[in-house]
């Protein structure tokens, strides 16, 4: 399923990049957020600094992030709740990215990443600079089985590929 080629045609030069970071729930990149299921008030699309993605049912849930257009990614960060003394965090997860042509690729062939182990740190994950139109994150394990994630995107401002 994994395309042998994809990471060299993904990898920018250093001389190119330049990053501004953008929240998910204020940037003006993203088109659309979607989920699996959501928590009733946990709706991360609202636009809320305060909100985040939460849910049940760990190994089938999933929240994709569609961007205007397609884009150069450097990173991403992501965080539980945001409580200190809350237990809702994501602690691992991998995601596919979603390439100009519209397929659906697994990033590193489905790489586990690892995420949070409290509910306020925000945790950055370095992608190496992925050419995509959206990414669709699916977490793995978490704390007390409750899936709680806020996400930042880094795009790349020069923007075409």
């Amino acid at each position: 399923m994994a395309d042998d080629n994809k990471g060299e045609d993904l990898l920018i030069p250093d001389d190119k990049r330049r990053f501004s970071t953008h929240e998910v729930t204020k940037s003006v990149r993203i088109k659309k957020i979607t989920q699996s299921s959501t928590l009733p008030g946990y709706d991360y699309t609202k636009g809320d600094e305060s909100d985040y993605w939460q849910t049940f049912e760990v190994g089938n849930e999933w929240m994709r992030l569609d961007f205007e257009e397609s884009y150069r990614i450097d990173s991403i960060k992501v965080r539980g709740t945001g409580a200190p003394e809350g237990q809702s965090f994501v602690r691992s997860f991998h995601f596919e990215y979603i390439t100009e042509g519209g397929k659906i690729l697994p990033y590193m062939d489905g790489k586990t990443f690892q995420a949070n182990t409290s509910s306020d740190q925000i945790i950055p994950i370095d992608l190496g600079d992925i050419y995509c139109k959206g990414l669709i994150i699916y977490p793995e394990s978490t704390a007390n089985n409750i899936i709680a994630m806020k996400v930042w995107v880094t795009f790349n401002k020069g923007d075409v590929a």
